[in-house]
């Protein structure tokens, strides 16, 4: 998918897209995952088979300047970049957690914290907050 296209459809849409592309890809592969739904015709008999549709996957084009890495900053955290080279190497992705839930052991108070984004960490709290 072009952003290019994204952006002459709807410059908000394309705006978010750079912004929150975690998010965002979700929803545009469930948006394709209907379009290819109401597009394509499974085989009669297929009910008991993996959904073939569940697969799909959309990537991004965009013919946007290029930057260096040596130009990334803390503001391209979680935000669509291009940065033109080989991979020469790639690991599995790491969960980091948005929010932690805590219990109290003796009251079994619940507490959600929220966790900072990027590469930030929280500290828990030594004493029960109920």
């Amino acid at each position: 998918m072009e952003l290019s296209h994204i952006q002459a459809f709807d410059e908000q849409l394309a705006t978010q897209v750079q912004r929150r592309p975690a998010e965002m890809m979700i929803m545009l592969e469930q948006a394709v995952r209907l379009l290819a739904r109401a597009i394509c015709v499974l085989p009669t008999g297929s009910e008991g088979l993996v959904d073939p549709l569940l697969d799909l996957q959309v990537q991004l084009n965009s013919s946007t300047i290029p930057m260096t890495i040596r130009e990334l900053d803390s503001h391209q955290i979680g935000r669509l970049v291009r940065i033109p080279g080989i991979v020469v190497s790639a690991s599995s992705v790491i969960a980091r957690p948005t929010s932690v839930t805590i219990v109290c052991r003796g009251c079994r108070t619940e507490r959600q914290i929220p966790v900072p984004h990027g590469f930030g960490s929280t500290s828990l709290p030594r004493n029960c907050p109920g």
